[in-house]
């Protein structure tokens, strides 16, 4: 309960009158129709203005990200967590943009054990979740004061919001002047995905007889790879979708583009080794801190 009243505290509500100001939560009561609450979710009331097809891949990504196999590997998210550690301190306050549909802490977070962690989450389904989420929420339209966050985590998310740049002076509007963006994506360049193809199946996977078939086919796999490289540089270039859920498809470039584009200055990167994963850590530049 204390958790939740702490995020109550942070919500943009009406000016009710100087004798309502003391109680964050009898305020909440009377904006019931922008907010209300189920366990640790406040629901955001309201449709977001954004468009029909961002709804529909939203509703559509649901049973992938509720399906068993989503997330198995937690090599990247506990790294992740490391990458957000540092600089991390035990009274920060934390908002998860697209926290996701799970119950408990997302991984990335669980061995920092943080007081203050807020999820935001646009999928407006209701779970049972053991930390204080804003559900059905956008990082478009972020309903907390301003200057109220210490840091903003992106986890596999910035590559869904359809307006990116709204969303990024959102979140430099709830940051505070010291705060940071924490973001972990996925990189669509032909390079990292030939950096991140492993031959791991075909010296371990499976009998020896399925390796040495495997082995023998090799030069028909490379050649495949090869085509598949070519059709997803072409689509990159032509800005043709790769799939049906995400609303922008990351180069190294294209997101560093995007962050610094609006006067944030990016601390630290990381590529994952074998892997397409990308860290970024940015915080507010000279200019931000000249403008708030």
């Amino acid at each position: 309960m204390a958790k939740i009243v702490n995020l109550v505290k942070l919500l943009k509500l009406k000016d009710l009158g100087e004798s309502d100001k003391s109680d964050e939560c009898k305020r909440l009561a009377n904006n019931s129709a922008d907010y209300q609450v189920h366990g640790n979710n406040i629901i955001i009331g309201g449709e977001a203005d954004l468009s029909l097809e961002w709804q529909e891949r939203q509703d559509a990504s649901i049973e992938r990200y509720e399906a068993a196999s989503y997330n198995q590997n937690e090599a990247i998210p506990r790294l992740f967590g490391c990458f957000i550690a540092i600089g991390h301190q035990d009274e920060d306050i934390i908002l998860d943009i697209g926290c996701g549909v799970e119950p408990r802490v997302p991984l990335y977070m669980r061995d920092l054990d943080p007081k203050n962690f807020f999820g935001l989450e646009p999928l407006k389904k209701l779970v049972a979740r053991d930390f204080p989420c804003l559900v059905g929420a956008v990082a478009e339209e972020i309903p907390l004061k301003d200057a109220t966050v210490d840091s903003l985590l992106l986890a596999t998310s910035m590559d869904h919001i359809e307006k990116i740049d709204i969303a990024l002076k959102e979140m430099l509007r709830v940051l505070k002047p010291d705060g940071r963006i924490l973001v972990w994506t996925g990189l669509y360049d032909v390079e990292f995905l030939a950096h991140a193809k492993s031959f791991y199946p075909i010296v371990f996977g499976g009998s020896l007889a399925r390796r040495v078939v495997r082995s023998l086919l090799l030069p028909l796999e490379f050649t495949l790879f090869l085509c598949r490289l070519a059709e997803r540089k072409r689509r990159m270039a032509l800005g043709i979708a790769l799939d049906d859920v995400h609303f922008r498809y990351y180069s190294r470039q294209r997101i560093t583009a995007d962050i610094e584009a609006c006067s944030l200055k990016i601390t630290r990167t990381i590529v994952v080794p074998g892997s397409t994963s990308m860290f970024i850590e940015a915080q507010k530049s000279s200019e931000q801190y000249k403008q708030n």
